[in-house]
């Protein structure tokens, strides 16, 4: 599908009021050929920065059809994500949240991914990359976590779960690669209240999908994974305390706020499997 000398590939970003980060995004992505903004009824200059990058613009169906709660439009992220990949005119797809860009080491390697005759892989594992809002710090971390967030469309993988999305293909099939640029994760500053307000909302969501219905998967669910999990937060951030300076690390509130979502996950389980169980007969 492309046309001119623009990287053949198409960028998928879900938007709602997006503009004070959107800029950066459209930047590191501006020679892309296909940008697909998929906006949620944004009321603030949104729309206008994609069209001043020559972004394709859709409407979610989160703003024909909003949600409970106006701050958080979207109930099911994976159906948005997989709006993008429909109208995607390339086959090679790169998806990113409105708040996060690419490095320039990222974006060379994709341009050779992109143009290569010969295809090793048809999926790639992107290295993220934490950073503080304005982008100034780049910030400490034991080990490098990464996640599929490019790949050709030839897979057929879609998108599934409605909160924390991720792609569904064949992996016996389709081995995944791995680039080394950086993919950037800015952490907003938000106050616990606010963040409070919205893991309650799309934790539940999210664990509506999957109840458990037996006690051992309850007990999985409710105590073991959040624990675990909990545990791993707490020791990451001690380590990381002794051996660097509170400012080459993320915030302690980036922290808290893992663990209280690990408290949240444990009062929603619980409440959904003694709910389902006082409706079984």
């Amino acid at each position: 599908m492309n046309t001119d000398n623009r990287i053949p590939c198409s960028v998928g970003i879900l938007t709602y009021n997006s503009a004070k980060t959107l800029r950066r995004t459209l930047e590191s992505v501006k020679d892309f050929s296909d940008i697909i903004i998929s906006d949620g009824g944004s009321t603030d200059e949104t729309v206008e920065i994609a069209s001043e990058y020559g972004c394709r613009v859709i409407d979610q169906d989160a703003k024909h059809n909003p949600g409970p709660h106006p701050d958080y439009p979207i109930e099911d992220f994976a159906s948005e994500r997989n709006k993008l990949l429909a109208v995607a005119k390339e086959d090679w797809f790169l998806w990113l949240d409105s708040d996060e860009y690419i490095s320039r080491q990222l974006h060379d390697e994709i341009i050779e991914v992109c143009t290569q005759n010969h295809q090793k892989y048809l999926v790639y594992e992107l290295g993220i990359v934490r950073q503080n809002t304005d982008g100034t710090i780049s910030y400490k971390d034991w080990n490098q976590t990464y996640q599929t967030r490019f790949f050709n469309r030839k897979m057929g993988c879609v998108f599934e779960r409605k909160i924390h999305e991720r792609i569904v293909f064949n992996r016996d099939l389709y081995p995944v690669g791995r680039l080394k640029g950086a993919w950037y994760v800015p952490i907003s500053k938000i106050e616990f209240s606010v963040y409070k307000e919205a893991v309650n909302y799309r934790l539940e969501l999210m664990l509506s999908e999957n109840v458990p219905t037996t006690f051992p998967v309850y007990l999985k669910k409710a105590f073991w994974l959040p624990l675990k999990r909990a545990i791993g937060t707490c020791y990451r951030y001690v380590r990381l305390r002794l051996f660097f300076s509170a400012d080459e690390i993320p915030p302690t509130q980036y922290f808290l706020n893992r663990l209280y979502s690990q408290w949240v996950t444990f009062c929603v389980v619980t409440r959904l499997y003694f709910g389902h169980r006082d409706r079984t007969p």
